[in-house]
């Protein structure tokens, strides 16, 4: 399990800091896991358009999110090699 900080960016641009906790799956691509923060001012339509999340500065990932309340989402993700960000 890794787990870490990171920023939840909306489609919108709206850039929150969040905690995550992330289990990859070692036979695959994808991952799933937990983001934590307070999302509470987020649009909950929010969560159906693309959603990325910056995993320590180091790795962007698209999720979708699969169940959320005001302190916690719930995302699966494809954790692709692609998914680490390249400098600039």
């Amino acid at each position: 399990m890794l787990s870490g900080h990171g920023r939840l960016i909306l489609r919108d641009g709206t850039d929150l800091p969040i905690g995550y906790r992330l289990v990859h799956n070692e036979f695959g691509s994808w991952c799933s896991g937990t983001l934590i923060g307070d999302v509470s001012s987020v649009d909950p339509g929010s969560f159906g358009e693309g959603v990325n999340v910056e995993l320590d500065g180091r790795y962007l990932l698209v999720v979708l999110i699969t169940a959320y309340s005001d302190r916690h989402l719930s995302f699966v993700a494809n954790f692709a090699p692609a998914a680490e960000r390249r400098s600039e």
